[in-house]
């Protein structure tokens, strides 16, 4: 990923901060999923964190309180993120807080377990950014992050399809390729879940991504025109048309992955 590519992601998140939690509905609820899924792990009586993409700070008040005794790394790429996070938990010693580039990551390389919701899909390159981290734990220490899947957004994407354009949406893994990416790493657990989401129209999806800070297409991506946009929406409303407004998926890979000793 470029320099540039970095900074308008950073830029992206950064400009968000306001307007984020209002619109985290999948990501409150990912966190909390995740978190249930990591509350019963071995890690030891002052085990140390890594989060990565900390954003507001949903999933790290989870990590906060189901890891009461852990020495907390909390990190962002968006230092505006990493101070929001800051203000929602408070500091308390065994907290720190640093804006870093998770794919190039500044930590010890002894941790007990790194975590992340919903951020490791912004990586330029997934299988070495997941390794670099990976490398960064003790042997036997967990990888744990929930991320996008290969459905997330299917409605859409099909909506453009048909109108003959790209979508600008990333494309995400199937679950059995990101099986295969965590292998290398060492013994993975998978799970997924579909969620169907409601939106008054294409529109307020669209502004939806914009306030999460989500809205950054994938790189290469030619914006339409606004007549073309303007085709693709209407198409999309009538297409995806439930009893609340239009319903989108979104499809949540949660990945628990032990380094091998």
């Amino acid at each position: 990923m470029t320099r540039g590519r970095k900074k308008a992601i950073r830029f992206a998140f950064s400009g968000a901060v306001a307007t984020y939690d209002g619109e985290a509905q999948v990501h409150r609820h990912t966190a909390e999923c995740l978190a249930g899924k990591i509350s019963g792990l071995p890690l030891g009586p002052s085990p140390m964190v890594l989060e990565v993409g900390c954003g507001t700070g949903l999933f790290t008040a989870e990590l906060a309180a189901r890891f009461a005794n852990a020495r907390l790394l909390i990190s962002d790429l968006s230092p505006a993120m990493v101070e929001s996070c800051r203000r929602r938990l408070g500091e308390k010693p065994g907290r720190f807080f640093l804006a870093m580039d998770a794919e190039a990551p500044v930590s010890p390389n002894n941790l007990d377990m790194i975590a992340s919701s919903l951020a490791v899909q912004w990586f330029s390159d997934l299988r070495s950014g997941l390794g670099r981290l990976a490398a960064c734990l003790r042997p036997g220490g967990v990888l744990a992050f929930a991320t996008f899947g290969a459905d997330t957004f299917r409605e859409w994407r099909k909506a453009n399809d048909e109108l003959g354009h790209s979508p600008g949406a990333y494309l995400y893994l199937r679950r059995d390729q990101l099986e295969r990416l965590l292998a290398p790493i060492g013994r993975a657990r998978v799970d997924e879940e579909r969620l169907q989401v409601s939106y008054p129209d294409g529109l307020a999806f669209l502004r939806s991504l914009k306030a999460l800070g989500g809205h950054l297409p994938h790189p290469g991506y030619l914006p339409l025109s606004p007549g073309a946009l303007r085709r693709v929406l209407g198409y999309f409303d009538r297409m995806a048309a439930g009893q609340d407004g239009v319903m989108l998926t979104h499809h949540l890979l949660y990945a628990v992955v032990f380094r091998e000793r």
